[in-house]
């Protein structure tokens, strides 16, 4: 299935596998990942993040973007207990 953005919102798989995806309501950036299979949790969250974008100059030798990369841990209970984040531009 994929919502109104055309973004993949659900997919069953043939072994009964599922994924389920979330978007942020603001940017439609992919915010939670779930897999359930044989109605076990075998993953819930994101834990990382890369944009590999490379610095862009514009006219007159200002330079805008960089790569970035963020890396998120939870606890057991599945809540946020650590964000870490780099930028290169």
């Amino acid at each position: 299935m994929y919502d109104k953005f055309g973004q993949r919102s659900y997919i069953r798989y043939g072994n009964g596998a599922e994924t389920k995806y979330k978007y942020s309501a603001n940017r439609q950036r992919l915010s939670n990942l779930t897999v359930n299979a044989n109605n076990v949790k075998v993953m819930d969250n994101i834990t990382s993040l890369v944009n590999a974008g490379k610095p862009q100059t514009l006219q007159g030798g200002k330079t805008i973007g960089g790569s970035i990369a963020h890396a998120y841990s939870y606890d057991e209970w599945d809540r946020l207990i650590g964000a870490k984040g780099t930028f290169n531009g």
